[in-house]
């Protein structure tokens, strides 16, 4: 998966790896340790127009989303030096019994 957040003069670029955990959760993760791995990339254009690109290995992100009873479920941890900085809970109900997140979470 790749996400890219603007900044003025270029943008940072999130890239993740996908698997599946022992529980059938869909895990995402950035830990890589060099340019072209999964992880933290910067571009930047510079005064003269050319681009410069960074990957940092010492910043990390991993999410893990699960789907346990009828609802789904994320936890999103963000390290740097292998430290953790932020750690994020989100979670959506059903709302109704005929909707399709309900199906889709059988």
């Amino acid at each position: 998966m790749k996400a890219i957040f603007p900044l003025p003069n270029g943008n940072a670029t999130v890239i993740m790896a996908a698997s599946v955990g022992s529980k059938g959760e869909l895990r995402l993760d950035s830990s890589g340790e060099k340019f072209g791995d999964p992880g933290f990339y910067f571009l930047l254009k510079d005064s003269k127009g050319g681009f410069w690109s960074q990957y940092i290995s010492s910043f990390r992100d991993k999410l893990i989303v699960s789907c346990p009873e009828g609802k789904i479920r994320a936890e999103q941890t963000l390290t740097l030096w292998n430290w953790p900085v932020l750690r994020f809970y989100y979670e959506i109900h059903r709302k109704n019994h005929n909707c399709n997140l309900h199906n889709a979470c059988r």
